[in-house]
C-alpha cells in the first residue's frame, strides 16, 4: 500500500545516509534551516491550496473570462489564477502541447482526437481546453508568488529509491541558496497494493456497519466513505509533491493524490 512504501522509503533514506557519515550528512544549521522551511511552508500552502480550490469551482467562468483578452491568458487582475509560465492554450498548443497529447492523452482523449486546426477553430473546443487547464494547474499564479528564490542554490541532502515513471519512486532533496534560504522538496510515486486496499475496506466496512446498528449514521456514512474509496484505489497510486517544485522554478508544491492511475 502507499503509506507502507512511504514509510519504508524514508527509513531507508536514513539508514543509506547514516551509513554514508553517521549523521545523514546534516550539520546542525542545515536541521534548523530544514525545520523552519516546514514552518514557513505550511501557511504558504495552506493559502495555495484554498486558491487551487477556488480555481477548481470558477474554472468555467475563468475559461470564459479568457476570451476577452486576445492572447489566450487571463486578464491582468485575476492572472494569479492561471499558469505563471504558460498560457491556457498549453495542453493542446505549441510543443508542450505535443508533450501532453502523448502524456496525458487517456485524461483528456475527447480533446486530443482532434487536430490543433479543429480546436483553434472551435471556441467550444478552446473553451473546454482552457478549463481543463485550470482545472490541470490550479491557481499556479499564487503557487509561484511563494517560490524559492533558486539563486546559487546547492544540494544539502538528496535521497532517491526506484524509477520515475516506472513505478514505485521515492524523491527527497534538500536544497540551499547563496542567500541562506532552506528549501525541501517529497516527490513520490507510491502504488497502492490490492491486499491491503481490500483488507482495509473490510475493516471501514465493518465498523460502518457497527456504527449504523448503533444509530450513529453521520460516523457510518464516513466509514462507509473510506471503505469505498480504498477500493476505488485497487489498481491506482499514491502521488506525491510537496515542498517546493525544485525541478522546475522553485513554485510551492502541494499536491497529494492517492487516487493516480497507476501508468
Amino acid at each position: 500500500m502507499g503509506c507502507l512504501g512511504i514509510a519504508d522509503g524514508l527509513c531507508r533514506a536514513y539508514v543509506v545516509s547514516a551509513r554514508r557519515d553517521g549523521r545523514c550528512g546534516m550539520t546542525a544549521r542545515d536541521w534548523f534551516g530544514m525545520a523552519w522551511a516546514v514552518i514557513r511552508w505550511l501557511p504558504c500552502a495552506v493559502v495555495s491550496v484554498c486558491m487551487s480550490l477556488v480555481a477548481w469551482v470558477l474554472s468555467p467562468a475563468l475559461a470564459a473570462l479568457s476570451f476577452s483578452t486576445d492572447d489566450g491568458n487571463l486578464p491582468r487582475w485575476c492572472y494569479w489564477f492561471q499558469t505563471h509560465d504558460n498560457h491556457l492554450d498549453a495542453l493542446w498548443k505549441g510543443t508542450e502541447g505535443a508533450i501532453h497529447r502523448t502524456y496525458d492523452y487517456n485524461d483528456y482523449e475527447w480533446l486530443f482526437k482532434h487536430t490543433n486546426d479543429e480546436i483553434e477553430a472551435s471556441a467550444w473546443l478552446k473553451f473546454r481546453a482552457r478549463a481543463a487547464w485550470i482545472r490541470r494547474n490550479p491557481a499556479y499564479g499564487f503557487a509561484d508568488l511563494f517560490g524559492f528564490d533558486k539563486t546559487g542554490v546547492v544540494t544539502v541532502y538528496e535521497f532517491e529509491r526506484g524509477y520515475i515513471h516506472r513505478g514505485f519512486w521515492h524523491y527527497f532533496l534538500i536544497v540551499r541558496n547563496d542567500a541562506g534560504q532552506y528549501a525541501w522538496q517529497w516527490r513520490g510515486f507510491y502504488p497502492h497494493e490490492k491486499k491491503w486496499c481490500i483488507l482495509v475496506s473490510a475493516v471501514f466496512g465493518v465498523l460502518s456497519i457497527s456504527a449504523l446498528f448503533a444509530t450513529s449514521y453521520f460516523i457510518a456514512g464516513g466509514l462507509a466513505v473510506l471503505a469505498v474509496s480504498f477500493l476505488v484505489m485497487i489498481g491506482r497510486a499514491l502521488r506525491v509533491q510537496l515542498g517546493w517544485k525544485m525541478q522546475l522554478d522553485g513554485m510551492l508544491a502541494t499536491h497529494v493524490n492517492p487516487f493516480r492511475k497507476n501508468k
